[in-house]
């Protein structure tokens, strides 16, 4: 008989086996059996996350742990209507040219709502197989050309903090852990009931929990796009220039998104990494005859583009200035940068890609207007030798309560490379909107 603690894992491995949708990898054709993974574990995984309350058992000798059936439905609730009305209100085109459906992606907000769930209500034994099967999901998403990456980011984003936003760890639990403070150390052991969400904890306790006592924070951002500039040329000395910008534009502003998690080491250090992807397909025409990555593109013919640009950071940063209104941090990191562009004509098709890995450096400065909420600014900055790149946003943060951050702003990206192989400039205006969630 399997214990309460081994039921949601035994039924998420059974719920797989059921689906077997790895068995089509075994046939000849792999892509289609990717996507078919991609389309039952968007079912599986949220199916499976609600069933696993039923089974779980209550802590109380009862097997059906309604607590956490109510979580659930109100995390994946949230999510649903969040995702939907986004597709409602963006209607940004499929990189397939299909519905304007696709941000957020919905296979990756399902997949990640179960995912989600396992991990934040049974723990991280249960939640990192989860996690595997649903990031899966939105990679057979992009590989199936349904979806972009920056789609399946906020797809995925939105279902973890929808269910952060509600869920509690499963049953009640005896803590020891060890305390430090002025009068020297000691344990502190704490009998934890059900558990309580954020909305029904009382004003007071939130003010008591000091930021300081954050150790991790996921941050998700989004917003319109508005491209600049996005000149190419390729070989960097041998091709011709052209600007994506002449072209149809079919998708401007586009609707793009990125992801931070800051672990905050000490009091004034913080090591952060950040996933920003920019993507983009358009049609249209050169007005001249344009040669690109060793292929002739003819002037006044129908031409297909697609561009890709994945952006990696990791940085270190120091909390140098604290105020009681004005902080300042400085730091420094290391970016790689990913660049993908395809010309496809009725006739000729090529592409290049290269991969650059440089330093840069960062600085952001806030200014507390009120109790919880602020001014701020960052700038990451780089300039060595023929790289350059300037990105810098400006907003308003509302610091909700010590474990929530709402981000309302604008931010400019300019970014020139220059390689043997490439030689590309683009330039984005950005709004954006951003939610950040903290723990310890």
């Amino acid at each position: 008989m399997l214990s309460r603690t081994c039921r949601p894992f035994a039924l998420l491995i059974l719920m797989a086996f059921i689906a077997n949708p790895l068995s089509s990898f075994a046939s000849g054709d792999s892509e289609d059996g990717f996507e078919q993974f991609g389309d039952i574990m968007q079912f599986v995984l949220p199916i499976g996350a609600a069933l696993s309350t039923v089974v779980a058992g209550d802590g109380q000798g009862n097997m059906w742990d309604k607590e956490g059936t109510k979580q659930y439905a109100l995390s994946f609730g949230t999510a649903w209507s969040a995702t939907y009305l986004l597709k409602i209100s963006v209607q940004k085109m499929r990189p397939n040219q299909g519905a304007r459906a696709s941000f957020p992606s919905g296979h990756t907000m399902a997949a990640f709502s179960g995912a989600s769930f396992f991990g934040a209500r049974y723990g991280w034994k249960y939640g990192l197989p989860a996690y595997t099967l649903a990031t899966l999901t939105g990679v057979s998403r992009v590989y199936s050309s349904w979806h972009y990456a920056d789609d399946v980011v906020a797809g995925a984003s939105i279902s973890m903090l929808s269910t952060w936003l509600y869920t509690t760890p499963h049953h009640s639990r005896l803590q020891v852990r060890p305390t430090y403070g002025a009068d020297g150390m000691g344990v502190a052991v704490t009998i934890n009931g059900p558990g309580r969400g954020r909305s029904e904890m009382a004003e007071d306790q939130l003010d008591y929990l000091p930021m300081e006592d954050r150790r991790f924070q996921y941050g998700f951002q989004f917003g319109p796009a508005y491209l600049i500039r996005n000149e190419i040329s390729s070989p960097a000395d041998g091709g011709t220039e052209f600007d994506l910008n002449d072209f149809e534009k079919r998708d401007d502003p586009t609707t793009t998104a990125a992801v931070g998690f800051d672990w905050f080491v000490g009091d004034r250090w913080t090591l952060q990494f950040f996933y920003g992807p920019f993507e983009s397909q358009d049609n249209g025409q050169f007005s001249e005859t344009v040669e690109f990555a060793g292929e002739t593109f003819p002037a006044e013919t129908d031409i297909q583009s697609a561009w890709r640009l994945h952006d990696m950071r990791a940085r270190a940063s120091y909390h140098w200035l604290r105020g009681e209104r004005f902080n300042l941090g400085v730091g420094a990191g290391v970016i790689g940068q990913h660049h993908y562009i395809r010309l496809t004509a009725p006739d000729v098709e090529s592409r290049v890609d290269d991969l650059v890995i440089l330093p840069y450096a960062h600085a952001r400065a806030s200014y507390t207007l009120f109790k919880r909420w602020s001014l701020v600014a960052d700038v990451d900055w780089m300039d060595f030798q023929s790289d350059k790149m300037l990105n810098g946003a400006a907003g308003v943060l509302w610091q909700v309560d010590p474990r929530w951050q709402m981000l309302a702003g604008y931010q400019f990206y300019d970014r020139d490379i220059k390689t043997d192989k490439l030689a590309n400039r683009v330039s984005y205006d950005m709004l954006l909107l951003g939610f950040a969630h903290s723990w310890k």
